[in-house]
């Protein structure tokens, strides 16, 4: 936790003079309230809302939750994607923090009883992040859920992504002809960071490419943003965007049929990307054969499937070493030959904790990437029996690119654990 805090902006209340609490810079929608005329809102819960917020950005937390439990609520945040216990606040603690930020997210504090949702610019150390606001109602008062963006990353290409040399050669050659290149993920799985990769790494210089849809706080370059025209259908709108000699069309998300069988119905005039929820890329071919009522227009359009699976990584301070049994490397199908193997340090009180990863043996996380191209053998087992089943099996007799081969790779290299590995594919299914 933190123990003492910094020199604030002049209007601001300052507690200590040798840490900085996180500045907040105004409401996404530009609704920036008059704190001077919440000053009573202001003395109870601007420093605990500072506090909570700096804790968690320090600790490296991607999502913080505020659960009321009656008399208290619950503090959880979310760091690599496993949740861990923050404590737990008062009631007026609580309520004080969840008003606080809803305030200065620019949301009506008069309102309790119906959701509401905003973003928060912030400030922390020279690292800039967007806080997306969400507030629900509950039988004991409001639960507030923090999703941290982080502006001060670079936006990575296809050669950072992950995945071996083999995946990232797969990837290039289905992005080489017209068609679509789809990348499925269940929420909070990477599909968006993937998706930005995938374009942001892109040729510009042979591609003429544009986005629809909102992108959120990331910018991709040499990628121009196509404006609709009022009332314009996306259809129209994509007819418009291919006369203007585009080579690449990026659109966010797909989330229905409508909208997919109209994107997909363009696979002749070039590449097509975008991303969508789906369990893994054969749960994502299934997804649009539904959506589409088509198995015929999938296999026309559909150039590929990728789907990703975020681990955590090793911390590099304190991970173990140790050597493997040849018996057990064969049972986890893993090289005979390898002659080490990483793990995370074991915990308790005869091991220092790691101030590197704050305790926690893992820091970061990496992606690991399957491939499902639509080969011919891949598209006689969609026209004829398109089940996931069917399809992962199709995909395995061809030696497609695997998330458990992407992650017995990474094992091997010491980036993650077996047992981490192990815990990843368990809470997917």
């Amino acid at each position: 936790m933190i123990f003492g805090f910094g020199k604030k902006d002049d209007d601001e209340p300052t507690v200590d003079e040798e840490y900085d609490y996180v500045k907040f810079k105004g409401a996404t929608n530009d609704k920036n309230p008059n704190l001077a005329k919440a000053q009573r809102l202001v003395d109870v819960g601007l420093i605990p809302a500072k506090e909570l917020v700096t804790d968690a950005l320090l600790r490296r937390a991607e999502m913080m939750r505020i659960d009321p439990k009656g008399a208290q609520s619950q503090l959880t945040l979310y760091i690599d994607g496993l949740p861990y216990s923050g404590g737990r606040l008062g009631k007026q603690e609580a309520n004080a923090i969840t008003q606080m930020l809803k305030m200065l997210a620019g949301l009506d504090v008069k309102v309790r009883d119906k959701k509401q949702s905003s973003g928060l610019r912030a400030e922390l150390e020279g690292f800039k992040y967007v806080l997306d606001i969400a507030v629900t109602p509950t039988a004991s008062g409001e639960r507030l859920v923090i999703r941290v963006q982080d502006l001060s990353h670079e936006l990575i290409t296809i050669e950072d992504l992950g995945g071996d040399e083999e995946f990232k050669l797969k990837l290039r050659e289905v992005l080489s002809s017209n068609g679509f290149l789809g990348i499925a993920g269940p929420p909070n799985s990477g599909t968006t960071t993937t998706a930005h990769g995938v374009m942001s790494g892109l040729d510009p210089y042979l591609n003429q490419m544009f986005s629809m849809g909102d992108l959120g706080c990331d910018e991709l370059p040499n990628i121009t943003p196509f404006e609709f025209n009022p009332d314009e259908t996306l259809k129209e709108a994509m007819t418009r965007c291919f006369r203007k000699e585009a080579d690449i069309i990026y659109l966010n998300k797909l989330t229905d049929a409508e909208t997919t069988k109209t994107f997909l119905s363009f696979h002749n005039e070039g590449k097509l990307v975008s991303e969508f929820p789906a369990a893994n890329a054969a749960a994502g071919l299934v997804q649009l054969i539904e959506w589409t009522q088509s198995p015929q227009l999938v296999v026309d359009a559909v150039r590929g499937v990728v789907s990703q699976l975020l681990i955590r990584r090793l911390c590099n301070d304190c991970k173990q070493v140790f050597r493997p049994n040849p018996t057990f490397l064969a049972k986890a199908g893993l090289p005979k030959d390898l002659t080490q193997l990483c793990r995370r340090a074991p915990q308790g009180e005869e091991f220092d904790p790691c101030e590197e990863c704050d305790a926690l043996g893992f820091q970061g996380r990496v992606g690991l990437f399957e491939l499902i191209e639509m080969t011919e053998g891949m598209k006689k087992v969609i026209l004829e029996n398109p089940t996931t089943e069917a399809i992962r099996a199709q995909a395995k007799k061809e030696g497609m690119h695997s998330l458990q081969k992407d992650g017995l790779r990474l094992v091997a290299e010491g980036v993650t654990s077996l047992d981490e590995l192990q815990r990843a594919f368990r809470a997917r299914r």
